[in-house]
């Protein structure tokens, strides 16, 4: 499952890392009646996919095989559903019906608070700022008055609903069904243990490398190594929207880079390059229009330059 380098005297590990994903280990490797989770939904969904992409609007189903971890799945196809195969007459008559419910939302919380003196204003009692506008306001005006009855009963509703979906979350995490630790939160922290037992049982061990979660990192661990080389595939990154109530939106982008090794006087030198590449231009107009940019690119994260002393 693994093997090793030697350089400037110490060994380098590098695996693949699917032993430590629960979806893909191997209590056998190599047994074909053994095969992990993640084969089947390799085999199963990403090969259906790449046979029905070409049925898509926009053929978006090919690029399954770049969400990850496969928790994002279900949020990619809801997105990509309502950005690129519902129907346009539907989605853009939803688009301004969900950011009227949005303000309606926030005129019910300002109404609440300013009846109950929290606010001092009477900004949103005396509706100062729909009267200005006139015949328009007026409409704006009763269509707050409705979505804020809506939102009162769906709030009546949303208890006991609430209460019902807590009790068969915790009878399904009972019968093993459901785990509810976030794979999402801390996607490293196995990988990480593993290096950590890894140098342990092999003092001589001073640079593990992994992949199979396609984000590259280089962390320390000590005075010892814990390289992902990440993929050259696109990424697909979940980036949220300038309304709460719209689908995230996933911005492609190429993440071209490696990871050179070399000795120098008895040291290990890690040199780490990056291909800059222009994401592909395949967001639509309103996924550009409301979604936020990702703020924090990890691979900046990554020093050009890493010495390990051997």
């Amino acid at each position: 499952m693994s093997i090793s380098r030697e350089l400037a005297g110490k060994k380098i590990w590098i695996e693949h890392g699917m032993q430590h994903d629960e979806s893909n280990q191997m209590p056998d490797f190599g047994h074909p009646h053994a095969n992990p989770v993640g084969y089947f939904v390799t085999r199963s969904i990403v090969g259906t996919a790449g046979r029905l992409s070409g049925r898509g609007r926009y053929n978006w189903l090919r690029d399954i095989q770049s969400v990850t971890p496969l928790e994002e799945i279900p949020r990619w196809v809801i997105s990509n559903y309502f950005y690129r195969e519902m129907n346009p007459l539907l989605r853009y008559a939803v688009v301004p019906f969900l950011l009227l419910f949005a303000a309606s939302f926030v005129n019910l919380i300002g109404l609440v608070l300013e009846a109950s003196s929290i606010l001092g204003s009477r900004v949103f009692l005396d509706d100062s700022l729909l009267l200005p506008l006139g015949l328009p306001g007026r409409v704006l005006g009763f269509i707050f008055t409705i979505n804020a009855i809506v939102i009162c009963v769906l709030l009546l509703i949303s208890i006991p609903l609430l209460l019902f979906a807590l009790d068969v979350q915790k009878t399904l995490v009972r019968f093993g069904v459901l785990n509810t630790s976030s794979a999402i939160g801390e996607p490293d922290a196995t990988y990480l243990e593993a290096a950590k037992e890894v140098f342990a049982s092999d003092p001589e061990v001073a640079i593990f490398i992994y992949g199979h979660t396609h984000s590259a990192s280089l962390k320390k661990l000590g005075d010892r190594v814990v390289i992902n080389t990440g993929t050259w595939l696109k990424k697909l990154e979940r980036a949220p929207t300038r309304f709460w109530l719209l689908p995230s939106v996933y911005h492609p982008s190429f993440r071209l880079n490696y990871f050179r090794m070399s000795e120098d006087g008895g040291r290990i030198i890690i040199d780490y390059e990056r291909i800059q590449k222009a994401a592909p231009r395949e967001l639509t107009l309103l996924q550009r229009l409301v979604s936020q940019r990702p703020k924090h690119d990890a691979l900046d994260d990554i020093p050009q330059r890493t010495v390990v002393n051997a």
